[in-house]
């Protein structure tokens, strides 16, 4: 007979058994009240191809989640080797001077100014689950950005690169 484990415990492990468990990494930016706003996600996953949509997570405390709503412009640019500091940079609350360059895409949404991939989306569907949001996004414009570099992916607390 298997004994209940108390909701605390199982939070915690369940960011044990994830923390061995790579995920990919993309930077959201987005237009918030105060300008631009930005965040490091590893919960992008692919939903549908017809039409194209990817989800996220964020949690309800997140800046970037609070900037978005349902037909909010967003781009995602898919973290690669050699942007561990990228991904570093966006992955902290509260930074006020980004050390990274800011364009405006043509539908007039901040992005990054780097080589990578870049997906354009907006938001179709937010839903509260537990202590974060799912993100849904359609896809509507892809920049395919530079090829060949490593992939970069988030396991065991630290930035680690897979050869291509």
């Amino acid at each position: 007979m298997s004994h209940p484990i108390q909701e605390s415990d199982l939070a915690q492990e369940l960011a044990g058994v994830f923390r061995q468990y790579p995920a990919g990494a993309a930077v959201l930016t987005a237009r918030g009240a105060a300008g631009p706003v930005g965040m490091t996600v590893s919960s992008l996953a692919s939903v549908s191809v017809r039409p194209a949509m990817v989800s996220l997570s964020m949690g309800h405390g997140s800046i970037t989640l609070a900037a978005l709503e349902e037909g909010s412009r967003v781009v995602l640019h898919l973290l690669e080797a050699g942007q561990e500091q990228l991904g570093n940079e966006f992955a902290h609350h509260g930074i006020s001077e980004l050390r990274t360059r800011w364009m405006v895409s043509s539908e007039q949404v901040p992005c990054l100014d780097v080589p990578t991939a870049r997906l354009h989306c907006e938001v179709v569907r937010m839903v509260d689950v537990g202590s974060a949001t799912v993100v849904v996004l359609e896809v509507d414009r892809i920049e395919p950005g530079r090829r060949g570099h490593g992939a970069l992916v988030w396991l065991g607390r630290r930035w680690r690169t897979i050869p291509r």
